[in-house]
């Protein structure tokens, strides 16, 4: 049933994108990639709250630099910390299926808003656009700038987001999506 909600956004953006000049470059990730994207180097101004956890629960200064440096120990409690957030808008949405990354940076400004119309006229869906530069990301920013949007699920109109049980329990959420980076406008984020 999981796969089957998952899925069922990923078809829809796809359906709502056929007729641009757009990709879908993201959408459902493991836990794995999504530690993967923690861990990169590159996203090191990312993902601050559970960086701190970790480091705290296994007194470490650093961070290792990917997961083959990782105990058993410790890879099992980011498996367990970043599964209590999956599908969350606000802990790690993609890897719930809840967030699909755009690739629209081919579109004019016109397209980008009828686009984002259309995608958010149900108010199933949400964009966030942002502009990605090589490694540098910068979030909330106008659509004439955007290339890539950033859709969530919102919970609300026709199509219901994901509401498995993991998801209503109460967890230390860290803000690392959406809201985090409305309030910081940049940093890294994949």
């Amino acid at each position: 049933m999981k796969q089957l909600i998952e899925n069922t956004m990923l078809s829809d953006i796809k359906e709502k994108i056929k007729s641009y000049n757009a990709k879908i470059t993201s959408s459902n990730r493991t836990w794995e990639k999504q530690l993967y994207h923690i861990l990169r180097p590159r996203n090191k101004d990312n993902y601050p709250n559970i960086k701190r956890r970790f480091k705290e629960k296994f007194e470490l200064k650093t961070l290792p630099k990917d997961q083959t440096k990782l105990t058993e120990k410790q890879r099992k409690w980011w498996k367990t910390e970043i599964v209590k957030q999956a599908g969350r808008t606000d802990g790690f949405a993609h890897v719930g299926g809840n967030a699909v990354d755009v690739d629209v940076s081919q579109l004019t400004e016109k397209e980008k808003r009828d686009l984002k119309t259309q995608i958010e006229k149900e108010e199933v869906y949400k964009v966030f656009p942002e502009f990605v530069q090589g490694s540098k990301s910068n979030y909330g920013v106008s659509l004439e700038k955007a290339n890539v949007f950033h859709i969530f699920k919102t919970g609300k109109g026709k199509k219901k987001a994901n509401t498995s049980e993991q998801e209503k329990k109460p967890i230390n959420q860290d803000k690392m999506d959406y809201f985090f980076f409305k309030k910081r406008k940049t940093g890294i984020w994949v």
